[in-house]
């Protein structure tokens, strides 16, 4: 029997947000080990990186699925609902048993001091063991070396790439990110990776060498060649030893979403068993993909939107790079909300030539010591470009941001997934479809 509704058992989850980050193993180990291990009850791949690591899982996730497996995937943050962030065989975990789960396990989730993520990474976990999971596509929450993720054995790990996000916890220099990112090395178990930096590949190439694992580098392994990048998706070529593949479809939009699928393709050619009928299964999972809030378009009657949740340097730059590749010659009304902890100026001089005038505002969510006030935001844009005005909310700024659209322009919503989000339960509730 529950005690708890689903209202109160979110909210129980959520309270943890006062413990903020907590990186280490300890606790979520001892909690796991009470649970019965359920992390050892499945095959996994864990995929590491600063930018492209949840697009790259949900590539992972669907071509596995497509060839007939039983697949989990946990990624955050969600976009909208907590339940998006767990879902085994292609469903979101189900409201009742997330209820029942937290219903049992909170007495020891308070007595050990666990936070949220390693709370949800535990729920995942038994999840997934509940569900018969085979294989689950795991991303880190954070870093890599002591996230709470770090206690799975995986049959492969996959690092997208090294940015400069998250210095407080990291460390501020890329070469120290790089380390605490490939703290998911494991002996033996083969690393694909995206990365191009020659520093930073000299430091995979180190690990990789202490740790007796294979490194595989996209650029080294395979040809990708896109041969068609619009609004509508992208169409590439991968070509390597063993796959020959033309014509691969996926509904993303832009070169940094063609290279993360490229990623994920490569990281199943290189993890034994899963070349059987490869090309079928490949073909169909890359071009059912989904991902809202990755160069999102929506149409609507004032004029199009994009959403994108851009939120360190690297990630402005590739959105960027992807709206000058399918909206050459049309300018954005930036609609912008991110975290204090966030490079504002950085990102704000990235995006400022993209954009025709800034809206600047604050998201509405949970970690309020960390919202970048709309006025800090306002000093810095106003300093990059010459239109930029506030707004008292995220649902503000879109409103105004759509009555500034013209023929010429679009609306580009960007800097947090709490923006993000916002501005979807907005258009929902607005009748807007997204």
């Amino acid at each position: 029997m529950t005690d708890l509704n689903y209202d109160n058992a979110i909210g129980f989850l959520f309270s943890l947000q006062k413990f903020g980050v907590k990186l280490g193993l300890g606790r979520v180990e001892n909690f796991l080990g009470e649970l019965g291990d359920p992390h050892k009850s499945f095959r996994s791949i864990h995929v590491a990186g600063t930018n492209g690591k949840g697009s790259t899982c949900v590539f992972l996730e669907s071509m596995l699925r497509h060839s007939g497996c039983r697949v989990g995937l946990y990624t955050s943050p969600h976009i909208i609902d907590l339940t998006e962030r767990v879902v085994s065989d292609g469903r979101n975990i189900d409201s009742g048993y997330i209820t029942r789960w937290v219903s049992e396990h909170r007495e020891r989730i308070t007595n050990l001091s666990l936070t949220f993520f390693e709370s949800t990474t535990a729920l995942a976990f038994s999840f997934f063991r509940d569900t018969d999971v085979e294989v689950a596509i795991c991303e880190v929450g954070l870093g890599g070396r002591l996230d709470a993720t770090n206690v799975l054995s995986p049959i492969g790990i996959v690092i997208t790439g090294i940015g400069i996000d998250h210095q407080a916890q990291l460390g501020s220099s890329i070469e120290r990110i790089a380390r605490e990112k490939l703290g998911i090395v494991k002996s033996g178990i083969p690393v694909a990776t995206g990365e191009t930096e020659p520093a930073v590949l000299d430091i995979f190439r180190q690990t990789a060498l202490e740790n007796g694992s294979d490194l595989i580098i996209l650029d080294e392994h395979a040809v990708v060649e896109t041969s068609r990048c619009g609004l509508d998706g992208s169409v590439f070529s991968y070509s390597s030893s063993e796959l020959d593949l033309k014509d691969l479809h996926v509904n993303q939009v832009g070169p940094l979403q063609v290279r993360n699928a490229a990623l994920a393709v490569m990281c199943l050619e290189v993890t034994s068993g899963w070349l059987g009928g490869a090309e079928d299964w490949i073909r169909s999972g890359l071009e059912r993909v989904s991902i809202p809030g990755r160069f999102q378009v929506i149409q609507t009657e004032r004029g199009m939107v994009v959403l994108d949740v851009a939120h360190n340097i690297s990630a402005a730059e590739a959105l960027v790079d992807s709206l000058r590749t399918v909206l050459t010659g049309r300018k954005a009304v930036v609609v912008i909300g991110m975290s204090s902890d966030k490079d504002k100026e950085g990102i704000l001089r990235t995006l400022a030539p993209a954009a025709r005038e800034f809206i600047v505002s604050k998201p509405d969510f949970y970690r309020h010591e960390r919202r970048t006030t709309a006025a800090e935001l306002y000093e810095t844009a106003a300093g990059l470009h010459d239109r930029v005005s506030e707004a008292p909310s995220i649902s503000a700024a879109f409103s105004r941001g759509l009555e500034a659209l013209d023929q010429e322009s679009y609306l580009l919503v960007t800097g947090s997934f709490y923006t993000v989000s916002e501005v979807i339960a907005s258009m929902k509730s607005g009748g807007i479809n997204s």
